[in-house]
C-alpha cells in the first residue's frame, strides 16, 4: 500500500463522486482513463521526526510529499477546477485521522490552493495541481 493508495481510497469515499481505479488513481493517469479523473503522485519528503527513546535512529513518523493532479475534458475547465478545490478542502481537514490503517497526523498544502498547471499532452485536457505534505506514521 502506501500514501497514494491510502489517500486515493480516502478521496474515493469522501463524497466527491470519485471511484478508485476509475476516476482516481494512485498512479499517473492510465491510458484510456476517463477525462474527469485525478491521480496522486508522491515524491521524496523531508526526513521523518525522531524521538528520544531507546533507539535514536528509529523515525517517529514519516513526512511524505505528494501532488494531486485533476483533469477534465477541454471544454470543462471549470469542472476540473471545482473538483481540485473540493479535493483540497477534504485533504486540508485531515488531522489525527486513520486512512487505510495508517495514522495521518496532518496533511497540508505546501503551495497554497490548487492552480492551473496547463494542459495534458495526450488530449489537451486542462490540468490542475496542488502540492501537499503529510505527517503520518510509516505505511
Amino acid at each position: 500500500m502506501g500514501l497514494p493508495l491510502e489517500v486515493a481510497t480516502y478521496l474515493a469515499g469522501a463524497g466527491l463522486g470519485l471511484q478508485l481505479g476509475v476516476s482516481i488513481f494512485d498512479v499517473p493517469f492510465p491510458e484510456g482513463a476517463q477525462d474527469n479523473a485525478a491521480y496522486i503522485e508522491t515524491y521524496p519528503g523531508r526526513e521523518g521526526d525522531r524521538t528520544f527513546g531507546g533507539n535514536l535512529a528509529a523515525p517517529l513518523g514519516d513526512w511524505t510529499s505528494f501532488t494531486v493532479f485533476v483533469r477534465d475534458a477541454r471544454e470543462n475547465v471549470a469542472v476540473a477546477e471545482t473538483l481540485a478545490i473540493a479535493i483540497h478542502k477534504k485533504l486540508r481537514n485531515i488531522q489525527g485521522q486513520t486512512l487505510s490503517g495508517v495514522l495521518y497526523r496532518d496533511i497540508r498544502a505546501t503551495a497554497g490552493a490548487p492552480y492551473f498547471a496547463g494542459f495534458d499532452h495526450s488530449n489537451n485536457r486542462p490540468l490542475y495541481a496542488c502540492h501537499y505534505e503529510a505527517d503520518k506514521n510509516e505505511s
